[in-house]
């Protein structure tokens, strides 16, 4: 953030500058081409982070992008993260369906399919119930699929 309020105060600084410039020329024959030049160096002021960009070490970045990392391991490091992404997002999900109700689900995970070619799909999810929330396993199972329009298995409390 400290470096967007930099990037922020020196693009102010360049454009009163331009401005200044700009103002003290004289109406002659260089005007045009100094309002180019002028142009060009605020682009550079705007553009300049950019090239961060450039000179950046993305092995530092992403450690995973190394050439010693297979491409099988990679994808797999992918799914996870989408996988762990999505149990969360179906957490919160969740969480917030039954928050005006005494239903309560302990646990909430994503269940997927994967294809062929690699590519995963959500095929549906499972929910896991408390001792206490037993009782209610065909009420939740109903407000859940209803509300997150994907197969939704509620298990009961097996008593683990």
């Amino acid at each position: 953030m400290n470096e967007l309020r930099e990037w922020a105060g020196m693009l102010c600084a360049a454009a009163m500058l331009c401005t200044v410039l700009l103002q003290l020329l004289p109406s002659g024959g260089t005007s045009p081409l100094m309002r180019v030049v002028l142009g060009l160096f605020f682009c550079c002021c705007l553009f300049g982070p950019l090239r961060s960009l450039v000179t950046t070490d993305w092995r530092v970045v992403l450690p995973m992008s190394e050439s010693s990392v297979s491409e099988e391991q990679l994808l797999q490091t992918y799914h996870d993260a989408i996988r762990q992404q999505t149990d969360a997002a179906l957490r919160q999900t969740v969480d917030a369906l039954l928050s005006d109700t005494a239903y309560r689900v302990e646990k909430i995970s994503a269940r997927w399919t994967e294809s062929e070619d690699g590519s995963i799909y959500l095929t549906g999810a499972d929910a896991y119930l408390s001792r206490e929330q037993t009782a209610h396993t065909q009420e939740i199972a109903r407000l859940l699929a209803k509300e997150l329009e994907i197969r939704v298995t509620v298990h009961p409390y097996l008593g683990r």
